[in-house]
């Protein structure tokens, strides 16, 4: 019966009673359908967004030279952000406390970068009073962030955001520190440890 169809419609053709011959089938095995070619683009186009999305040189590490660069860019970007007034110029303002820093406890991460940009620009630390800060924290060998953090924040909350006032608690605690002299009238002469 399928035979029949087959050579009706001219899909199929014999040679002898033995042999049959399809003469359409290559055609067919070369030919898609609509919907294969669909899918066919479709696979296509997602393989071009794939390699869209990864990131050129996955595999490249910045050395110090390009860090270096991009840390100064973000530094000429934050200057540009805030034109605030202080003892020196906007423009100076995280240069001067990044210098400063660096000379104290060596090379800035991104993080302690990002931090003394907040005590500069978000907390509007005097560049001079972080200075200080960072100087107390290095006579005392705590050279951490979160320990010029405390003092900064402790200094705030006494009311002490001036240079002079810094000045000013330094001395009163060194003076606090002094011995007193001795006059020798606290000790009572006589006692249960004379007789």
């Amino acid at each position: 019966m399928a035979l029949g169809f087959f050579s009706k419609y001219g899909l199929i053709q014999f040679e002898n009673e033995q042999n049959a011959n399809m003469l359409q089938v290559h055609v067919l095995i070369d030919q898609e359908t609509n919907w294969a070619r669909y899918q066919r683009e479709n696979r296509k186009k997602e393989k071009t967004e794939k390699l869209d999305i990864v990131q050129p040189l996955s595999n490249h590490c910045p050395t110090e030279i390009e860090l270096e660069i991009k840390k100064e860019k973000e530094l000429d970007l934050d200057l540009e952000k805030d034109k605030d007034s202080s003892t020196f110029p906007p423009e100076n303002k995280l240069k001067n406390i990044t210098k400063f820093f660096e000379s104290e406890f060596g090379r800035l991460s991104p993080v302690q970068l990002d931090e003394l940009r907040s005590w500069v620009f978000e907390d509007n630390f005097d560049v001079e009073v972080i200075k200080l800060a960072v100087k107390e924290a290095s006579l005392n060998n705590k050279r951490t962030l979160n320990y010029i953090k405390g003092i900064l924040r402790n200094w705030r909350s006494e009311g002490i955001e001036t240079v002079s006032a810094v000045n000013n608690r330094v001395a009163e605690r060194f003076e606090s520190k002094q011995p007193k002299e001795w006059t020798g009238a606290e000790i009572p002469l006589d006692g249960p440890w004379n007789k």
